[in-house]
């Protein structure tokens, strides 16, 4: 009986462990200047916290998995001020950096 007991307790074990690692949530979008909305290649997106994070490519796109959906996204370009957004369930964000001073 406790033989059983163990092989389905290692059962169940493995099953959840599958959807432990499945919970994250895809965000993408664009970046964009604010004062022209031209794209801006290079952007670093960093989930905050983490090691986490994406490049926006030559037109301003990027993809991240975060973690889940109450994470904060950094957004940080050289010349421009960094800006904090947080995901809230979102699954597109698009943002606009003002350039800094």
């Amino acid at each position: 009986m406790i033989q059983k007991f163990k092989k389905l307790l290692l059962l169940i074990s493995v099953f959840s462990a599958h959807t432990i690692y499945a919970q994250t949530t895809s965000i993408s979008g664009t970046v964009t200047d604010s004062s022209d909305s031209m794209s801006l290649p290079g952007v670093n997106v960093l989930e905050k916290g983490t090691m986490n994070g994406a490049v926006t490519d030559f037109d301003g796109n990027y993809t991240i998995e975060v973690s889940n959906e109450n994470a904060v996204l950094q957004f940080s370009f050289i010349g421009y001020s960094e800006q904090e957004i947080s995901v809230s369930g979102q699954t597109t964000i698009n943002v606009s950096l003002q350039q800094s001073s």
